[in-house]
């Protein structure tokens, strides 16, 4: 699967509960203190960000870098995998495109 069909997906899922409280993800309690620092408080709003659509746009490895804009790689990591499982779709095929 590539980036920019994950990036669709974030968009346009209907079972993404994009007015989820961060802080009740799976994301690490340091990185959500990060988030909430950068007014980020909702999934909605991590999935808005430039970070997460730079990371979807496929011109990054995600697994070279620590940070996006600021955003903590670990949150966008969070949000690529609850793309796919939302989706249905393995985790490991993220980096595909």
């Amino acid at each position: 699967m590539s980036m920019s069909e994950i990036a669709a997906m974030a968009q346009n899922n209907p079972s993404l509960d994009r007015q989820k409280a961060i802080g009740a993800t799976g994301i690490p309690t340091g990185v959500v203190h990060s988030l909430a620092g950068k007014g980020i408080h909702t999934v909605g709003a991590l999935l808005d960000t430039d970070a997460f659509k730079t990371i979807t746009s496929g011109r990054y490895d995600i697994d070279s870098i620590q940070a996006v804009n600021g955003i903590p790689i670990a949150a966008l990591r969070w949000a690529l995998d609850e793309v796919a499982r939302q989706c249905g779709s393995p985790a490991n095929t993220l980096c595909a495109g």
